[in-house]
């Protein structure tokens, strides 16, 4: 075919075998019109040999430059639709792309098949460029060398303007992180009202403003929150201290009613020892009752002596009519003493009972004191009744 100088068109390869078979058909059809004898059949089988290279040349053409790479083209092609671009690889000027002799593929093939493997290695590099691109945007790596290799078409300018989209974003979402950060940063610090500038920030995306404005109210509501807090804590102290004084004042007043008490306790006390002090009295003055009866026994015993010996003398018996009256002025006054004695008893009596209640009121003074110290309030006005009563 090179001979024939029909290499450069598949078109004409087929064209120009099936040109020679048709030749060698109507040649050997000639031929038993034209000669006759050994040379028709050496003439006819020479026609024949070159009909059977006519067609294995063109079985070759078939195989090899239209069936091979048209195979190896529908390979990549399937490697591509599936998303293998590195599987596809492009052709090289040596015809190595990957299957068997038959199936390769030569860019240099100065025929239709070679320009079409020509322009599938471009739709190939052109995949693969863009195919880098891709990843380079999607890892954000906007300084990859493949984003400055230009992919012609409006695919290509869609690409530089997702690009361009892609790294302003970019900036947009470190510019609000950023921003984000140093406010949480200074919020950390104790900085309550370390809010976020939206108008400083270089994006007009509703979402992002409205994000910016939610950390502000949070920012604001916890300042909030906060100084309540604090106020509330003031309170508390201050109600604290308070309490602290007013169970000072009721450690006081309990101070006061306990030696108010002591002191009514030690009163009872003495009161105690005098009514011992007295029935000692009482014991003694009934020893001298008894002292005073038995002398009056005496005495009886005397004046009947006396009496006995009245027959002595008038004046004997004069004397002791008047030692009786004596003796009997005496047990007079000492029975009037006596009585009187028992009537200052009853009082002491009536004295000891006045004692004995007022023992108990303190005690139930003392007991209310302690249950008023132990609920009362800052004011402490239910101890102040309490002190009043004791």
């Amino acid at each position: 075919m090179d001979a024939l100088g029909v290499t450069e068109s598949i078109e004409r390869k087929v064209v120009t075998a099936v040109g020679i078979q048709f030749l060698v058909t109507v040649g050997i059809f000639l031929t038993q019109f034209l000669i006759s004898g050994t040379a028709a059949y050496v003439v006819s089988g020479a026609l024949f040999l070159g009909a059977v290279v006519a067609i294995y040349n063109t079985l070759l053409i078939v195989r090899q430059d239209f069936v091979g790479p048209i195979r190896a083209l529908e390979r990549q092609a399937e490697a591509i639709a599936a998303g293998n671009i590195d599987d596809a690889r492009e052709p090289d000027a040596t015809g190595s792309s990957g299957g068997d002799a038959a199936g390769a593929l030569d860019p240099t093939q100065p025929d239709e098949i070679g320009s079409l493997v020509g322009a599938f290695g471009e739709v190939h590099g052109y995949l693969t460029t863009v195919s880098a691109q891709a990843e380079a945007l999607a890892d954000q790596e906007f300084d990859d060398p493949a984003l400055d290799e230009e992919v012609p078409g409006a695919f290509g300018a869609s690409l530089d303007e997702m690009a361009e989209n892609l790294a302003a974003y970019t900036t947009e979402l470190e510019a609000l992180v950023d921003a984000f950060g140093d406010a949480a940063e200074r919020a950390q610090d104790g900085d309550l009202t370390a809010t976020i500038d939206g108008d400083a920030l270089a994006t007009d995306e509703g979402r992002y403003v409205e994000i910016v404005d939610n950390y502000n109210r949070l920012v604001a509501t916890l300042g909030e929150t906060v100084g309540e807090v604090g106020g509330f804590t003031a309170d508390v102290a201050g109600a604290a201290d308070e309490v602290r004084a007013s169970m000072d004042e009721v450690d006081d007043a309990s101070g006061e009613v306990a030696r108010s008490v002591q002191e009514i306790s030690d009163g009872a006390a003495e009161q105690t020892d005098e009514l011992e002090a007295i029935a000692s009295e009482m014991n003694t003055l009934s020893a001298t009752v008894e002292e005073i009866a038995a002398s009056a026994d005496d005495a009886a015993e005397t004046a009947r002596d006396a009496a006995e010996r009245g027959r002595s003398g008038r004046e004997e018996a004069a004397e002791a009519i008047a030692e009786l009256e004596t003796l009997e002025t005496r047990i007079g006054e000492t029975a009037a003493a006596v009585t009187d004695l028992a009537d200052r008893v009853g009082e002491i009596d009536e004295i000891a009972a006045v004692i004995d209640e007022i023992a108990e009121e303190t005690n139930q003074l003392a007991l209310n004191a302690s249950i008023e110290a132990a609920r009362t309030d800052g004011s402490g006005d239910g101890f102040a009744v309490v002190a009043d009563e004791v």
